[in-house]
């Protein structure tokens, strides 16, 4: 249930920047209106409001100016605090060689014992990413998560997003900390594809099928032994636009 979020009917504009961003379908337009729907889950991700050029989401429990937080001025704050999920993407590729300086920057993340043993297989290209997902429902079937099949059957791929390139990460096994170092370094790379002008998602689920189906992992050539930690799919946002700053939990800090 949908309790949280809500809509100021008299600042909504009916632009649609928040049915665009919702990534479970909670917003849709009525009567050329911003609606919620009570019965579909609501993440709290905030993209709603992160969206919305008038500032009409509302948030119970939030005042304006707390849900809209203020636009840092420092720049690499700016960057991590506009970093947002993109769940929509146009078709065209990445360029390899923009990829190639993001992996290269991501090598400087810090490492267990400056190990720097993180593997990237990117796979570039929409045809490749889409031939990813027969793979991923079958795994999904057996394994209890039917929700891929039927949303991808709603028009709503949790899979690959569309994306026209992922980059996968993974790591020898014997590592000193193999899913720390790959996870670190995908969210320095994020940051960087971000700063580029391009999105990204993490695909959870891709994730999780490539590191358990042998299938995948020969058709990705993952090395045996390899521990797949991480996804992004990156490419160019398709509809969603963000020029909010949402509210964020403060963090929750012992003090010793």
């Amino acid at each position: 249930m949908s309790k949280k979020v809500g809509v100021d009917l008299a600042r909504c504009v009916g632009c649609g920047a928040c049915v665009a961003a919702c990534p479970l379908g909670v917003l849709s337009l009525e009567e050329g209106k911003a609606a919620v729907n009570p019965r579909r889950h609501c993440l709290e991700c905030l993209h709603c409001a992160a969206a919305c050029p008038a500032r009409a989401i509302t948030w119970e429990g939030l005042t304006e100016g707390e849900l809209y937080a203020p636009m840092p001025e420092d720049e690499v704050e700016r960057l991590v605090r506009t970093r947002r999920s993109t769940r929509h993407f146009r078709p065209d590729c990445p360029d390899r060689a923009l990829l190639r300086r993001v992996l290269d920057g991501a090598e400087y993340a810090p490492s267990g014992k400056n190990e720097h043993l993180n593997r990237w297989t990117v796979v570039l290209g929409k045809e490749k990413t889409d031939a990813l997902i027969p793979h991923v429902l079958a795994w999904g079937e057996a394994n209890g998560r039917p929700e891929l099949k039927i949303q991808l059957g709603r028009g709503q791929n949790m899979i690959t997003c569309n994306a026209p390139c992922a980059i996968v990460g993974h790591i020898p096994a014997g590592a000193s900390n193999p899913e720390l170092d790959v996870a670190i370094a995908m969210a320095t790379a994020e940051l960087l594809l971000c700063r580029a002008g391009l999105s990204a998602c993490w695909g959870g689920y891709l994730r999780r099928a490539i590191q358990a189906a042998p299938e995948l992992r020969q058709l990705l050539d993952i090395p045996e032994g390899n521990v797949v930690t991480g996804v992004l799919l990156v490419g160019w946002a398709d509809r969603e636009r963000y020029v909010n700053v949402p509210w964020r939990k403060p963090a929750d800090i012992t003090w010793v």
